[in-house]
């Protein structure tokens, strides 16, 4: 929904990111934009269409913008509407919703879409943005085959405390003697396996590395997750993926967290949109310079013997742009200190600041002869 409301450098690193640039050509067109959403609605219907509410199978996808006295553009508006299907809701001197209104009731819509598993995503902070875009999903369905909750035990996992490694009791689930897909991956010196749920529509893709002391650390040069490329696996593995029978432990886990988005989208590459001086979302307002105050989400899964539930809801909170640009100024490391007299100029002490005492060589700079 960025990418639609963006232009210019903006544009372009979005793009990038989101590795588009084969999919848009070297023009990068609205007529190509327009294509490629149009086509990723199509998929998107699709999916949709897996829900069998009998079965307690579920997929939601949904998106919204909301506005804070604040107007859009209404083709940017329509845009969102034919492509993403999403709602507007706004409060401004025109409506009798308030702001404090306008975030409970858009709370509230995102726990109903997540049964529950997001709450709060918005706070009162929301007041100093123009319009924030929020995107919510959520899944929920059973294993095509279940786990044995007797055969559930406590057993030994690896992970990392900090850079050291160490052995942590979880819950081990167990699957025995079962046919799943099953690939490995030269590149990655990994296995990958497959488990189908319900329907055979969606799987639970699991790539374990074959090294044991590759426990997925970034700062690990030769760690699996610094060289994984989902798509470029995916094509390696699109001959080599087989039907085998396969003996499985898993870890049963659920786990909430909330996630600043804003430092991993600018590691990706998409800097310009946080700054308020370079960023371009002209498509979204030609009247106010707009830019990303904040990238939040709030990501909810568990993993149990029955299947998996899984919810996700993101913000991306934008702000217009001060005319006013301050320089922001934090004194929270060592620093020089001096005074002066104003008319003169003549220094009277200087010193460092060291937190818990002024430099001991602080010398009176008093010039007798000035």
């Amino acid at each position: 929904m960025v990418l639609t409301g963006s232009n210019g450098e903006t544009r372009s690193e979005i793009i990038r990111a989101l590795k588009l640039s084969s999919m848009l050509g070297e023009t990068d067109s609205s007529d190509q934009l327009v294509k490629l959403l149009s086509e990723a609605k199509a998929k998107t219907s699709d999916l949709l269409s897996a829900n069998n509410h009998e079965k307690n199978q579920m997929l939601k996808l949904s998106n919204r913008i909301i506005l804070n006295n604040f107007a859009v553009d209404r083709s940017y508006l329509k845009s969102l509407a034919d492509h993403f299907d999403a709602d507007v809701k706004s409060c401004d001197k025109t409506t009798t919703e308030s702001l404090k209104m306008l975030i409970q009731s858009t709370n509230e819509w995102i726990s109903s879409e997540t049964s529950g598993k997001i709450k709060n995503l918005l706070d009162d902070n929301f007041e100093l943005n123009a319009l924030a875009l929020i995107n919510v999903i959520y899944f929920k369905f059973d294993w095509l085959n279940k786990f044995d909750e007797s055969q559930t035990t406590k057993k030994a996992f690896s992970c990392l405390l900090g850079e050291k490694k160490i052995k942590k009791r979880v819950e081990m689930m167990q699957l025995r003697g079962k046919k799943l897909v099953y690939g490995y991956s030269t590149s990655l010196d990994a296995h990958h396996v497959s488990l189908p749920y319900d329907g055979d529509k969606f799987t639970f893709n699991v790539i374990l590395p074959v090294d044991e002391n590759d426990l997925l650390n970034a700062n690990q040069a030769r760690s699996l997750i610094n060289k994984l490329d989902l798509v470029a696996l995916s094509d390696e593995l699109r001959g080599e993926l087989s039907i085998h029978e396969v003996n499985l432990e898993m870890p049963k886990f659920r786990v909430e967290k909330r996630i600043e988005l804003g430092s991993l989208l600018k590691k990706m590459g998409i800097v310009s949109a946080f700054d308020s001086a370079r960023a371009d979302l002209s498509a979204m307002s030609m009247v106010e310079k707009l830019f990303i105050d904040e990238a939040l989400q709030l990501a909810y899964i568990d993993v149990n013997e029955q299947g998996t539930e899984a919810a996700a809801a993101t913000a991306i909170k934008i702000s217009k742009r001060s005319l006013v640009q301050y320089i922001d100024i934090n004194l929270n490391r060592t620093f020089v200190l001096y005074i002066t007299d104003k008319r003169s100029s003549l220094i009277l002490f200087v010193g460092i600041y060291r937190a818990q005492e002024i430099d001991e060589q602080l010398e009176e700079a008093i010039n007798d002869e000035l």
